[in-house]
């Protein structure tokens, strides 16, 4: 299955971008700077970068966007032909529509001073949602790897197997894109012991072409458990992938080495296991367990996790 639609046809090399102009898109609770950032390059994906103009530009699936804050919140152009669906495919992958104010308050109501700090210190965050195919490959690229360490290895990927959508911009592979590349290939795109894992999922996924529809018509236990059938995938790496693909709404709260600190440190969880401290997590946070772990990973790599 490809990571998305038809949005944009294959570009020529010597085409120029033509832009649509910008459009207002309307955001309430409306985003911080940091609460944007956050959002686009945060660590939920992997393919969105600022120009020095503040302008950013990201792929997802076969779609591309540039977006802007405004004075009334953000504003995004896309390129000539993406169709009359761009902006609500653009709204979709931000969460724009959903009910953030309320999850906010939600999480503000437990009385929790870490989550109320968290808010303040990073407002409009909002959760992505990307294909199930996208995030999981993005996040099986990701271990032991910094975000900018991330970025570059997808967009080696793409440049290498993914279909051009505009000069310089390509689409990531499809899984069965990847079932044709050999393990050598992937370690070329800088991969490195992740290329068994990539190869090895896309074997799997190429045998069996309806597993992942069968992932997101499970509920979350069930859908995580499927996707750690997986090669290389663990608990993190399914929640990952869960998580910012929204099939299993804010459910999941992934836990690696920043969040495990981060939880001893906030709430005294010495000596917990990872899939003790996510159990915490979901525990603790409920329905916007993901939106908090995010919040506490922000806090976690600015430093502000002790007391």
């Amino acid at each position: 299955m490809p990571f998305a639609d038809n949005a944009l046809s294959p570009a020529s090399e010597c085409a120029p971008v033509l832009w649509t102009d910008w459009e207002a898109l309307p955001v309430q609770p409306a985003f911080s700077r940091d609460g944007l950032r956050e959002t686009l390059d945060g660590g939920q994906m992997f393919r969105w970068n600022m120009g020095a103009d503040g302008v950013w530009t990201g792929i997802w699936g076969r779609r591309v966007a540039r977006l802007r804050e405004s004075a009334g919140g953000l504003e995004a152009s896309f390129p000539a032909g993406s169709g009359l669906d761009a902006v609500p495919a653009l709204r979709g992958l931000l969460g724009l529509d959903l009910p953030y104010g309320e999850y906010y308050s939600a999480l503000g109501s437990r009385g929790d001073a870490v989550m109320v700090r968290a808010v303040s210190a990073c407002s409009g965050l909002r959760i992505v949602s990307l294909s199930l195919d996208e995030a999981l490959l993005s996040f099986l690229c990701s271990p032991m790897k910094r975000i900018p360490q991330i970025k570059q290895v997808l967009d080696s990927l793409a440049r290498a197997f993914g279909q051009e959508l505009l000069p310089g911009m390509h689409a990531l592979p499809s899984w069965e894109r990847l079932a044709g590349v050999d393990e050598a290939a992937l370690r070329g795109c800088r991969l490195g012991y992740r290329a068994r894992s990539v190869a090895g999922t896309a074997a799997f996924l190429a045998l069996r072409p309806g597993f992942l529809d069968l992932v997101r018509a499970q509920p979350y236990a069930g859908a995580r458990k499927l996707l750690m059938k997986l090669p290389g995938v663990g608990g993190k790496i399914a929640d990952c992938a869960l998580l910012f693909s929204g099939t299993s709404a804010l459910s999941p709260f992934p836990v690696d080495t920043w969040i495990s600190r981060a939880m001893a440190d906030l709430y005294g969880l010495e000596g917990l296991n990872p899939e003790q401290t996510a159990e915490f997590g979901r525990n603790l946070f409920g329905e916007q367990a993901g939106l908090a772990q995010q919040f506490i990973f922000i806090l976690s790599r600015q430093g502000r996790t002790r007391p």
